[in-house]
């Protein structure tokens, strides 16, 4: 492809690969050319890219953030510098620099590399354990995105599981993933996020959303619920600090997620990439958003974030990838209930490797106010059934 294009790079999941189709459709409906490039191996994408004229590489997963930058870097695009874009997408260096910038206390973490090194944590209470540079709160790892009561509890775990060999093993010799990173896990069940559209005139807030999750489920990564509310006032600690964001003045998309405790707003994790979840509601209730989006951040446009609001997105997060889901029931579909992945077809077992986690059922539901917008998503999604293919052959 000679004429200069948007290069879009999507990982194998279908969220990532979603979030592709729909930015070459708003490429398109811009007048731009665009190409798909869709990889598991981010140490691929140069040779992939091939030698055409990039007008700008967008990362549509975290795992291509970084061959998205250099590509930037490479074809003068003013997309975030490499080393920025390194340092972010690693959450033990990231979170602590960028609760610096932005004037926000850090949760206690501790990055071991021996048994040796969680003994002298001092940190007492519940604690997660999450890889560095993962994506999407998914790990193929099975003690990754657990919470244990405290450091004798996860040791105790990987003792008893047999699987302590395995995790320092792999804390001293990472994978794509990197190491685990231990952080304090608080009580709140509710995550409150920001995205935010970086270009070289603005730091913009596109949006805000209070993230709550399944009761009951924190302690596994099992299959659970995830709730997206969104027309909240989620992080206005952060919101108030993002003149001091400073990143070089370049384009991009940042997704920072965080929660409250007694000692204020804290950041748990980063992402370089656009919200899934924002991704659903603009696709399936405004077929300008990300045209609109798109011409913002290649063009300086000021972009009118007026989606509708409140509005809720709720998905099945975590499933087993060794059930397949075989059919979905669900009560009808009012108007206020907008289907994103609600049948069987539409939904697929995970494959495996970096940024593939399982595809499940998603809708988007609207109201004229936050109290009725989020009872009428959760009685829809009681609603719902799922039968496996397992349970089918039994």
């Amino acid at each position: 492809m000679s004429k200069p294009h948007l290069l879009l790079l999507a990982a194998p999941s279908r969220e990532s690969r979603d979030k592709a189709t729909h930015f070459a459709s708003a490429a398109a409906a811009l007048g731009l050319a665009s190409r798909i490039l869709v990889t598991g191996r981010p140490e691929q994408v140069d040779t992939l890219a091939g030698d055409g004229t990039i007008l700008f590489a967008l990362a549509c997963s975290d795992a291509l953030a970084l061959p998205a930058a250099l590509l930037n870097a490479r074809h003068g695009c003013g997309g975030l510098p490499a080393h920025v874009v390194a340092t972010l997408a690693d959450k033990a260096v990231g979170i602590p620099m960028l609760s610096g910038m932005l004037g926000l206390p850090l949760l206690p973490q501790c990055l071991p590399r021996t048994a040796e090194d969680i003994a002298r944590w001092s940190w007492p209470g519940r604690l997660i354990v999450k890889p560095v540079r993962s994506s999407g709160a998914w790990s193929p790892r099975p003690w990754g995105y657990r919470i244990f009561a405290d450091t004798a509890d996860f040791l105790y775990w990987v003792r008893t599981e047999k699987l302590e060999a395995a995790f320092f093993a792999e804390q001293q010799r990472p994978g794509v993933l990197g190491p685990a990173l231990l952080q304090a896990a608080q009580d709140s069940g509710d995550i409150e996020t920001a995205m935010l559209l970086l270009t070289p005139a603005r730091v913009q807030l596109l949006c805000t959303a209070h993230v709550a999750f399944e009761a009951g489920c924190d302690d596994h990564p099992g299959p659970r619920w995830r709730r997206v509310q969104y027309g909240g006032d989620a992080a206005p600690e952060l919101i108030a600090q993002l003149s001091r964001l400073d990143v070089g003045g370049a384009r991009g998309l940042l997704y920072l997620q965080g929660l409250r405790s007694a000692a204020g707003f804290h950041l748990i994790d980063i992402n370089l990439r656009l919200s899934s979840a924002w991704d659903w509601m603009a696709a399936a209730t405004d077929g300008s958003a990300h045209r609109r989006l798109l011409n913002a951040l290649l063009f300086d446009a000021t972009f009118d974030p007026a989606l509708p609001a409140p509005a809720v997105a709720i998905d099945l997060i975590h499933s087993d990838p060794g059930r397949k889901i075989a059919a979905i029931t669900h009560p009808p579909l009012p108007p206020q209930i907008c289907p994103v992945r609600l049948t069987a077809e539409h939904c697929q077992p995970a494959a495996g490797g970096f940024d593939k986690a399982a595809t499940a059922p998603c809708f988007v539901t609207l109201a004229d106010d936050s109290e009725t917008c989020r009872a009428r998503a959760e009685a829809f999604r009681a609603g719902i059934r799922l039968s496996y293919a397992r349970e089918n052959a039994a």
